[in-house]
């Protein structure tokens, strides 16, 4: 009987542990470069191409000048890769030039601009009382991206120490990529020094903007004020948060912190924490923003964000809010609209111009636009044929809910008040007590009855519709504005009706009803 042939030796399902690259794969170096993309303090950026894998590749070599870097340079490689982020570029391969010896090392390649230019883009397209809140929208949600991969490293013990935007790459399709980690702090490791070259005298833009490695390590332009003194002991995580508030500062601002002619100039106002307010620089920043950029960027680590998350919390904090109070403001302007309309409709159907006299007409008018605004006082005044005075047809007291009328107003009194109303369409006074065509108001008219703010529309040709606010300053509204000069033009029409009526009786012609 034969025997039973033997088991198959076992097989190991994970293989032996030993890769060997396919026999088709092309010989020769696996990357090609094609052009000088970048270059920085001690390496230059190279865009190349992969002839392994098919694809474009970011390859980043020591310069030949800086080769006292070396070990710097190796140091960087290794520790960007060791940040698995999505904010972090990821590192593909580290070895040596074969003709040259230099190391090199490889990364993902990222298509995109860097903060800076979009900050410098944003600043460009802004206008005085205007500026393109979208792009601030992009812009702050790109910083809290990188807050939270400053995070991710500082949770790692790892301080990056040279944040600034023109580290930061906003690519093509949304990513946030944190860049340049060659003078990275690993957190408990004694920090080593590089050779440097003479520090120039004059600080051009490029060198304010480089970054140095040595007793002070960083780009002197962001730096924080313990940064600026050179001591690496004092250096921490909350370093890294006042170059986040340095970046927020450039994206208030459009430009880093500080200038100066010279690279010592600079540096002392980085000591010493001298800059201007981001207000000073943008006077419409939002003043949230900026009271987050000035915590970021207090003088003492203390005072600052706890975190570099915290950081970014306060800012998406922030435009939620924004967010929501956006979306109330929308909702009550259509709330606003809808009464309005619904009250000019109202006096459409109630056949206004029926009544029996113009003064019941006015009357009704301006009722209707105090409680339609929610205005304290409300009124129609004529100007006299030689438009020397202003005597008031109907005045309405909303809380009071009384008319009353007979008041005169002289233009040799007022002559701001008066030249302004023949000069434009809507005298809209958010503080009638300082606006220079309300304020000769202020003494005998405005304060004895607490009158703060005023809506003029003139009601051609020859009147005014006022809207008196009592309270603190307010500011009118466009849709308010609108609805204002609506029921002026009402107004006018009611008082030309009523002229034409008084001279065609005086002929004795019968006058149809106002179309």
């Amino acid at each position: 009987m034969n025997a039973a042939p033997p088991d198959p030796p076992p097989t190991n399902p994970l293989g032996t542990g030993e890769y060997t690259p396919l026999a088709e794969l092309p010989a020769g170096p696996r990357y090609t470069r094609s052009s000088l993309h970048a270059t920085g303090g001690m390496g230059e950026v190279w865009r190349a191409w992969d002839v392994t894998l098919g694809r474009e590749v970011a390859l980043k070599q020591l310069k030949e000048e800086s080769v006292a870097g070396e070990a710097r340079f190796v140091r960087e490689a290794k520790l960007t890769g060791r940040l698995e982020h999505p904010g972090v570029v990821p590192v593909y391969e580290l070895g040596n030039d074969a003709g040259t010896g230099r190391p090199f090392y490889v990364m993902r390649f990222i298509r995109g601009r860097t903060l800076s230019d979009a900050a410098r883009a944003f600043h460009s397209a802004r206008r005085p009382g205007w500026y393109p809140s979208l792009d601030l929208v992009k812009l702050l949600s790109a910083f809290v991206s990188v807050c939270n991969t400053v995070g991710y490293a500082h949770s790692r013990g790892i301080v990056h120490r040279d944040l600034k935007g023109e580290n930061i790459v906003l690519g093509e399709f949304g990513e946030v990529v944190v860049l340049d980690w060659g003078v990275a702090k690993v957190m408990g490791e004694k920090d080593s020094h590089d050779s440097l070259p003479p520090i120039a005298t004059r600080a051009s833009t490029l060198a304010v903007a480089q970054t140095r490695v040595g007793d002070v390590v960083g780009t002197v332009a962001y730096m924080a004020p313990e940064q600026a003194e050179g001591i690496p002991d004092l250096v921490g995580p909350h370093t890294d948060v006042f170059g986040l508030g340095a970046i927020l500062y450039e994206i208030l601002c459009g430009g880093p912190p500080y200038n100066g002619v010279t690279y010592q100039n600079v540096l002392l106002k980085a000591m010493l924490l001298r800059f201007s307010p981001p207000r000073e620089l943008w006077p419409e920043v939002p003043p949230g923003l900026e009271a987050v950029c000035l915590k970021a960027m207090a003088k003492e680590p203390g005072e600052r964000f706890p975190s570099a998350v915290d950081l970014g919390q306060e800012i998406q904090s922030w435009q939620d809010r924004e967010r929501r109070q956006a979306e109330d403001e929308l909702r009550s302007a259509f709330d606003r609209l809808r009464a309005q309309q619904a009250a000019l409709a109202a006096l459409v159907h109630a056949d206004v111009f029926s009544a029996a006299d113009l003064s019941a007409i006015l009357r009704q008018l301006v009722e209707v636009s105090a409680r339609t605004l929610g205005v304290a006082r409300v009124s129609v005044w004529r100007l006299t044929p030689d438009r020397q005075k202003l005597h008031c047809d109907g005045l309405f007291e909303l809380a009071a809910g009384r008319h009353s009328a007979g008041l005169e107003l002289n233009a040799a009194d007022y002559p701001s008040y008066f030249a302004a109303l023949a000069a434009t369409e809507v005298i809209a006074a958010p503080d009638a007590r300082t606006d220079p065509r309300t304020r000769e108001f202020t003494a005998g008219y405005l304060t004895p009855l607490g009158i703060t703010s005023m809506m003029e529309v003139p009601v051609h040709p020859n009147g005014v519709l006022c809207h008196e606010h009592v309270g603190p300053p307010r500011k009118w509204l466009p849709d308010e504005e609108m609805f204002a000069v609506a029921v002026g033009h009402i107004a006018a029409h009611a008082i030309s009706h009523w002229e034409r009526r008084q001279v065609l009786d005086q002929l004795g012609v019968a006058d149809a009803p106002p179309g």
